[in-house]
């Protein structure tokens, strides 16, 4: 049904929004957790700036390698190296109504919490 609303579950597919309002630039799917953000999100063109002012946690894809834990953003790996490390992200994205240079940032949480294999958090 169109008229439901989307979950915040960052594990369900379908709880993505849509392309010209995912502002964060979140993933969701079975490789996806939720990350709290640095702070608030914008998104920038050639005519217009769009502040957002709801943020605090994101759905991103991750994955635990080489002894990190990666954050993935629009297929763009971010390395964390230390917990409460902020990442910036500075991305462009496609939609609709042209293209956009999203900013704002994730914030690393402690590598244990996710990954068994810490051993070059802190490096």
């Amino acid at each position: 049904d169109e008229d439901e609303q989307r979950g915040t579950r960052c594990d369900n597919k379908f709880n993505a929004p849509d392309r010209d309002n995912n502002y964060a630039i979140e993933a969701f799917g079975s490789q996806s957790k939720c990350f709290k953000q640095g702070d608030k999100w914008e998104q920038k063109s050639c005519t217009m700036i769009k502040q957002w002012t709801r943020y605090g946690s994101g759905c991103y894809d991750y994955e635990c390698k080489a002894g990190l834990l990666n954050i993935i953003v629009r297929d763009v790996t971010f390395s964390c190296h230390n917990q409460h490390q902020k990442i910036p992200i500075e991305l462009v994205m496609s939609s609709s109504s042209g293209s956009w240079l999203h900013t704002g940032s994730v914030v690393c949480p402690a590598c244990r919490d996710i990954c068994s294999d810490c051993s070059r958090e802190g490096r």
